[in-house]
């Protein structure tokens, strides 16, 4: 076998091999969500609606600086995402009072909740936590005004992979449903390693 055909074959199982790992299990730092923000309007009768967004802030492993666990346990090693929640100026007044966040399908393999949190500060914060492997339940104390954004909450898992879904209620109505995603600077990564890849190959045929 010429060197260069063996040094290819060998590089691209290694790639195929890192890509395999990445997928099923990345790197903390190379997952986001998608849609960010998303978007809900949410008609509950009489003109009224439950409008706003629900905003990815961004990701860290174990327990953001700040941030208190109110339900579960966050292992150093976790990956916690965190959101905030905004209500629109125009939205029906105290219409966001709970959330409930899920597993799509539900029972899926993954994302495994561990712990939900918050960082408190100047706006409504959450309370009465409940976290298992399922999903996770809180409660705003206050409620959130229309207009109005909620203290930054945190979802931690000890097991999420790319690809994964999850949905997010208030009450019974769904407010959207993230999928989580690497990050482009992780695909550019790999697109620079297949570049390597190339200009070595190139230059052992020279």
């Amino acid at each position: 076998m010429q060197p260069s055909l063996a040094l290819l074959r060998i590089a691209f199982a290694s790639l195929a091999a890192c890509l395999v790992v990445a997928g099923a299990n990345p790197p903390a730092g190379a997952l986001s969500v998608t849609p960010d923000p998303a978007v809900f309007n949410i008609p509950v009768g009489g003109g009224d609606a439950i409008k706003g967004s629900i905003d990815f802030v961004g990701m860290v492993t174990g327990v953001p600086t700040g941030g208190i666990v109110l339900a579960g346990s966050t292992a150093a090693t976790d990956v916690t995402f965190v959101f905030t929640i905004t209500l629109d100026a125009d939205a029906l007044p105290d219409s966001l009072f709970s959330t409930n966040v899920g597993q799509e399908p539900f029972g899926a393999g993954s994302p495994v909740f561990s712990a939900i949190g918050t960082i408190p500060g100047t706006g409504p914060d959450i309370v009465d936590a409940f976290v298992d492997a399922d999903g996770a339940t809180w409660l705003y104390d206050p409620l959130p005004l229309p207009g109005e954004t909620a203290d930054p909450f945190f979802l931690s898992f000890s097991s999420i992979a790319v690809g994964d879904q999850f949905r997010m209620e208030e009450v019974v109505l769904t407010l959207g449903t993230f999928t989580v995603v690497p990050e482009p600077g992780m695909m550019g990564l790999f697109a620079l390693g297949v570049g390597a890849l190339g200009w070595r190959l190139a230059r052992l045929r020279a």
